[in-house]
């Protein structure tokens, strides 16, 4: 009985963290949205629906501090605990940078450039496909999948440098408009931001399988030089 008891515990636990997921997603879809279609009402969901991740992230945290302390969970069971732990953590600091994004873009000038923000939306939807995967590879527990999640990594990196230095060009022949390129350029590291907290997930969903917690950048680069 305690151990159907305790399985319960963590089947809960699994459930609340998946539904955060599905609450940060739906702040990077309005996000994009806001970023898109100029929707105001888009940018005040993901503005003032940020108190409602945060106390997701604190009742999570009880609940892994309670099975701590009730349970004392050994050797896998306690990878598990641990690893949601870690991972509420970078999912409330992808729900802040949304939040951050969406200050931003209430700035009318930005969208006076067409081309810069086709490349933060492009940036974004990558983001978007990099998080969904971090989803799947929670739900499945899947180490290959993990490891993929890094590939998306890289096209955010490309992306974020050929924005930095879009940015810094314009700001050259156009002084005036300084305000803005910084604006994107902010943008542009919020986003790559996101990013390195998808693969911290996908770290930690290898920590849970396997024991181990690898960085998934130094494996993409030991796997380059073979």
């Amino acid at each position: 009985m305690p151990r159907k008891t305790f399985e319960k515990k963590l089947k809960s636990l699994n459930k609340r963290v998946i539904t955060m997921f599905e609450k940060v997603l739906d702040r990077i879809e309005n996000t994009i949205e806001a970023t898109k279609n100029k929707s105001e009402s888009a940018a005040q969901d993901v503005l003032f629906g940020d108190d409602e991740i945060d106390k997701m992230e604190q009742q999570i945290e009880q609940m892994c501090i309670g099975i701590f302390a009730l349970e004392q969970p050994i050797a896998s069971d306690l990878r598990v605990v641990t690893g949601c732990l870690k991972i509420i953590t970078d999912l409330e600091r992808i729900a802040d940078q949304c939040k951050d994004i969406c200050e931003i873009i209430n700035n009318e000038a930005l969208f006076k450039d067409d081309i810069s923000i086709s490349k933060i939306i492009e940036m974004l939807e990558a983001m978007a496909v990099m998080f969904r995967k971090s989803i799947d590879v929670f739900k499945e527990l899947s180490v290959d999948n993990a490891v993929s999640v890094c590939e998306y990594d890289d096209c955010i990196d490309k992306l974020f440098s050929d924005i930095i230095l879009q940015s810094c060009k314009h700001i050259a022949l156009n002084p005036k408009d300084v305000t803005h390129y910084v604006d994107y350029m902010f943008i542009a590291k919020y986003i790559e931001r996101i990013g390195d907290h998808c693969t911290n997930i996908a770290e930690w969903v290898i920590y849970i399988k396997t024991g181990r917690h690898s960085t998934l950048d130094e494996q993409d680069s030991k796997s380059e030089m073979l």
